[in-house]
């Protein structure tokens, strides 16, 4: 992702890789900001703003997101390509 350093004279651009890992689930207009990890098996509410790495299996929720509980890690489905995602 890429962002404005507001401390720099010329509005200078920055930015960072964002790693998400598997099982995830990020909701609706959540923003995830550059050099953040998604951990495995997390899930980040919607209109959440995830300014650090997340712990695996965490549930976050918040501006910025804190993680409010951890995810059962028992999943039972699997992921179907659907959509725009073939």
């Amino acid at each position: 992702t890429l962002q404005h350093d507001p401390y720099s004279p010329a509005f200078a651009i920055e930015g960072g890789t964002v790693i998400v890992e598997d099982n995830v689930w990020i909701s609706f207009r959540s923003t995830v900001l550059p050099r953040v990890t998604i951990s495995k098996n997390c899930v980040v509410g919607a209109h959440s703003l995830v300014t650090k790495s997340t712990n695996e299996a965490g549930v976050y929720f918040g501006a910025p997101a804190k993680e409010v509980k951890k995810r059962d890690i028992n999943i039972e489905y699997k992921l179907k390509p659907v959509g725009y995602f073939i």
